[in-house]
Formats: C-alpha cells, sequence, structure tokens
C-alpha cells in the first residue's frame, strides 16, 4: 500500500511547486494532489461554485 508523498522540492523559483500538495503513487501510476484554494481565485471560484 502506498502513501501520500511530500511535495518533492521543485525550486523556489518554480511557480507550479506553490500548488501542489503532494504525490501518491499506486500500481505504476501517480496522482498528483493539488490544492485548489491556492489554484482559482476567488472570481474562479464563484464561477465553478454553481457546478
Amino acid at each position: 500500500m502506498s502513501e501520500v508523498e511530500t511535495t518533492p522540492n521543485l525550486g523556489e523559483d518554480n511557480e507550479s511547486s506553490k500548488y501542489i500538495q503532494g504525490l501518491y503513487s499506486n500500481n505504476n501510476e501517480i496522482l498528483i494532489l493539488v490544492d485548489v484554494n491556492k489554484l482559482l481565485t476567488e472570481t474562479e471560484w464563484n464561477a465553478v461554485s454553481g457546478f
């Protein structure tokens, strides 16, 4: 059984790294856990809240 791994160090200058919370691997697949609160602005949250 695999567990969630901490976010790999992608460097402080890597814009993408601030959105990644962790990684989960299972059976040759990788799931990237993203912090959607950092990914979407308040306006974008309001736009998708009706779905």
